[in-house]
C-alpha cells in the first residue's frame, strides 16, 4: 500500500508540474468599441531587417507621433522568422508575450494551441474602431481566407502584413550586351540564360545565366507558371509532382549540367546580379529595397523585375505569399491599441 501510495503521489506531482509548465492562457476582451484614455505602450516583435526594418521603424515613428490616442509602439527585431517563432513559443511558456508579433499562418496555428491569440473580427467590424466596408473590400479575399482558421472556429487570428509576389530579377546590362529581350516563355528563358554565360581564358565561368532558388514558394510559382497546380481537384492528393513539377526540376538539372545555372550561398545572388556575374534570379518583391540599395552603390548597374516566364504568357500566373501579424491576449486597452496600430 505504501508503494502504491508513493507511486500515486509521484504521478500527481508529475501531472501538476506538467500542467504548471505553461502560463495560463489570458482571456480575450470583446470590448472592441472602448475609448482609450491615457498612455498605452505596446510592443511588436518582428523579423524584418535592412531596408525593410528602416521602413517599419519610420512607420512606427509616424504612428507614435500622430495617433493622438497616447499609443506608443516599440518594434523589436527578434532575428529571422525561425528565431522569432522560437522566442514567441518561449514567451508563451513564460507568460511574457509582446502585444503583437509578426507570424506566418503555421506560427499562429501553433500559438493557438495555448489559446493566446485574439480574434480580430470584432475589431475589424467595430462600429467605432473598425474598418469601413470600402476599406475591408480593398483587401484581397485570399488574404482574409489565409488568416481565417477553420480549425479554430473560423476566427480571424492574424492580419496581412508583409505580403509579396514571386517575380524574376533581371540584369538589363547583360541582356543588352547579348541582344536579348526579357524572356516571356520558359523556352526563351533557357535559351537566354545559356547565351548569357561567359567564361574566362581558362574556361572558368565568370558570368552565369540563372541562380537556382530551391525555396518551395518559387517551386510552386514555377509549377503554376507552367500551367500546373499544387493540389488535385479533390484537394486531398498532391498534383505538384505531375508533368509541370517535373519540368521545373528537369530545367534545374539541365542548368547545372550544361553550366548556365548555379546554386548560390545565402543571398549572394543579389550581389552577383549587381556585379554583372548573373543574369536572372527568382525572388519576391520584398527583395526590391535590397536591390535598390545595391544599385545606388553600384555605378552603371541597370536592373528590372518581370513576371516569371510562362508556358502561356496570355494566362500569366505567379504566387503571392508572406507573413502576417497576430495580436496576443492582454488587456482591453492594449488589444485595441494593437488593432489601431495595425
Amino acid at each position: 500500500m505504501r508503494l502504491q501510495a508513493g507511486i500515486l503521489a509521484t504521478l500527481l506531482l508529475v501531472i501538476a508540474t506538467s500542467c504548471s509548465a505553461a502560463a495560463p492562457a489570458p482571456q480575450q476582451s470583446t470590448e472592441a468599441d472602448i475609448t482609450l484614455s491615457g498612455p498605452v505602450n505596446i510592443t511588436l516583435w518582428h523579423a524584418l531587417s535592412g531596408p525593410q526594418q528602416v521602413a517599419l521603424d519610420a512607420m512606427v515613428k509616424k504612428f507614435n507621433d500622430t495617433n493622438g490616442k497616447g499609443i506608443t509602439v516599440t518594434a523589436l527585431n527578434q532575428g529571422n522568422y525561425t528565431q522569432l517563432y522560437q522566442k514567441t513559443l518561449g514567451a508563451i511558456q513564460a507568460g511574457a508575450l509582446p502585444e503583437l508579433a509578426h507570424a506566418y499562418e503555421s506560427f499562429v496555428a501553433d500559438y493557438m494551441k495555448a489559446d493566446v491569440v485574439i480574434d480580430l473580427t470584432p475589431y475589424k467590424d467595430s462600429a467605432k474602431n473598425g474598418l469601413s466596408k470600402q476599406s475591408q473590400d480593398d483587401i484581397y479575399k485570399s488574404y482574409y481566407d489565409t488568416n481565417t482558421f477553420p480549425q479554430y472556429g473560423n476566427k480571424l487570428l492574424s492580419w496581412p502584413f508583409t505580403k509579396s509576389l514571386a517575380v524574376m530579377y533581371v540584369n538589363e546590362d547583360i541582356l543588352k550586351e547579348i541582344g536579348k529581350p526579357v524572356p516571356k516563355t520558359w523556352d526563351e528563358f533557357e535559351a537566354t540564360a545559356k547565351a548569357a554565360v561567359k567564361k574566362d581564358a581558362s574556361g572558368k565561368t565568370i558570368r552565369n545565366g540563372f541562380a537556382l532558388n530551391t525555396d518551395a514558394s518559387y517551386f510552386n510559382a514555377q509549377v503554376y507558371s507552367r500551367g500546373g497546380t499544387l493540389m488535385a481537384a479533390d484537394n486531398k492528393t498532391v498534383a505538384w509532382n505531375g508533368a509541370q513539377g517535373l519540368q521545373v526540376l528537369q530545367m534545374y538539372d539541365r542548368g547545372v549540367k550544361d553550366g548556365w545555372a548555379y546554386s548560390p550561398a545565402g543571398f549572394d545572388y543579389q550581389n552577383d546580379l549587381a556585379a554583372g556575374k548573373l543574369t536572372f534570379f527568382l525572388s519576391s518583391t520584398s527583395t526590391v529595397p535590397f536591390m535598390k540599395d545595391l544599385a545606388d552603390r553600384t555605378a552603371g548597374f541597370h536592373w528590372s523585375i518581370a513576371n516569371l516566364p510562362q508556358s502561356d504568357p496570355s494566362k500569366a500566373k505567379t504566387v503571392q505569399f508572406g507573413a502576417n501579424v497576430a495580436v496576443f491576449k492582454s488587456t482591453p486597452e492594449k488589444q485595441l491599441a494593437s488593432w489601431l496600430f495595425i
